[in-house]
């Protein structure tokens, strides 16, 4: 009987190593560009605010800075957390600075450590400045886990924004992304956060 239940066991654990096999050679076939990225299709030709969220090493600020002068938004939102003494906002729009002069408005929400959090914050600062259209910058491998959680929140609690998202440089080779420690790591943690927001966040 112990014989009998041993190959069924090692049956079994033979199965799923298999399916594990084929699941992961799916995922490196697979162009996870169509998993990650995404943008919106059309954005008008002028939003209420643009905004940028916290991370990356300054390419998000940068194409948030380089589309101002087509969207002509009122008001430039940086939006993260808390960093020393100070908060990695406030150190967003100071390098928005140094790369323009004339920039909208800047709004610091303070509070965010993760993208659910962004969209928990943020409706505050809209309501505040009557901002109803909203451009949102991202990297590239950020913006489809953005666009899920900003756009669910809204239906969950019925809020009247129209949110666009953008991406900005990342420096993922997204046909090639297995061949490099760094990529490898960026993407994997992402796709895990991807399936995690979709599958258990409400």
């Amino acid at each position: 009987m112990s014989i009998h239940l041993e190959k069924k066991t090692c049956f079994i654990l033979f199965i799923s190593c298999v399916f594990l096999v084929i699941g992961l050679l799916l995922v490196v076939a697979l162009n996870m560009k169509t998993v990650l990225v995404y943008e919106s299709p059309s954005i008008p030709a002028q939003v209420d605010a643009v905004v940028v969220l916290a991370g990356g090493t300054g390419n998000r600020v940068k194409k948030a800075v380089s589309v101002l002068k087509n969207y002509r938004p009122y008001y430039l939102i940086m939006t993260g957390s808390p960093f020393y003494h100070i908060s990695t906002p406030r150190l967003m729009g100071e390098y928005a600075k140094k790369l323009q002069a004339n920039l909208p408005l800047i709004i610091y929400e303070e509070q965010s450590y993760s993208t659910y959090d962004h969209i928990k914050y943020l409706p505050a600062i809209f309501d505040r400045y009557q901002i109803r259209t909203v451009l949102v910058v991202t990297s590239y491998y950020h913006t489809a886990r953005t666009y899920l959680m900003f756009n669910r929140y809204i239906k969950k609690f019925d809020l009247d924004y129209d949110i666009y998202v953008l991406g900005s440089e990342d420096n993922v080779s997204y046909s090639h992304w297995w061949k490099d420690h760094e990529m490898i790591e960026r993407v994997g943690l992402e796709l895990i956060k991807r399936l995690y927001y979709f599958l258990l966040l409400p």
